[in-house]
């Protein structure tokens, strides 16, 4: 075969840039996948893992599920909420989705919305702003939402018993081991009431 004919070889085999942008040439599809829109022969629209997913516009996904009120005011939303109560759609929370097209940018993974409303299902942009997560604990803590103490039902301990154990401790007959079994809680919860890291008296 001489020159010639191989140049017109290589000009009959189709190309095609990936669908990506990053322009690079596909491969050739070595059979027919209608689900993928692969046709034997022909080339791929993407190279393995090129794929860009299309992102579902927020103004589409989410407003207009959401009560526009005034501009100070909670701005509920009124599709799918979590038993925690955050709106939920298409498998995202729509809190992040409206506080990503604020900030016109996405959420990085360690990123939370907080609401400085205090309402969890609040769309309002103006009651959204990023922070981290140990902001949002410290959010919890100075809004009185963190149920501490006998406040929480999961509490194994009241305040009394937890004076009970420190006046147990100072005797030096117990050890951690043994308050822990006789109180029926952790060795670590024991260390945390002695130390007082926990269950501090009022």
């Amino acid at each position: 075969m001489g020159e010639d004919d191989m140049t017109a070889l290589g000009a009959s085999v189709p190309t095609r840039l990936c669908a990506c942008g990053c322009g690079v040439p596909t491969k050739l599809a070595g059979y027919t996948k209608t689900s993928q829109g692969w046709i034997k022969g022909e080339p791929v629209a993407y190279l393995y893992a090129h794929r860009a997913p299309t992102p579902t516009p927020v103004a589409d996904l989410v407003w207009p599920r959401i009560d526009v009120r005034g501009p100070d005011e909670c701005w509920p939303w009124m599709g799918y909420v979590t038993p925690r109560g955050y709106g939920r759609a298409a498998g995202k929370y729509v809190h992040r989705l409206v506080l990503a097209e604020k900030l016109g940018r996405e959420l990085t993974p360690d990123e939370v919305t907080r609401h400085t409303c205090d309402n969890t299902t609040c769309c309002n942009p103006n009651h959204l702003i990023p922070g981290t997560p140990a902001d949002n604990v410290h959010d919890a803590r100075d809004r009185g939402r963190l149920r501490r103490g006998e406040s929480n039902p999961a509490s194994k301990l009241t305040q009394s018993r937890a004076d009970e154990i420190r006046a147990l401790c100072a005797t030096g007959k117990f050890g951690r081991r043994e308050l822990a079994e006789r109180f029926g809680v952790s060795i670590p919860t024991i260390y945390m009431v002695i130390t007082r890291k926990a269950w501090i008296a009022c």
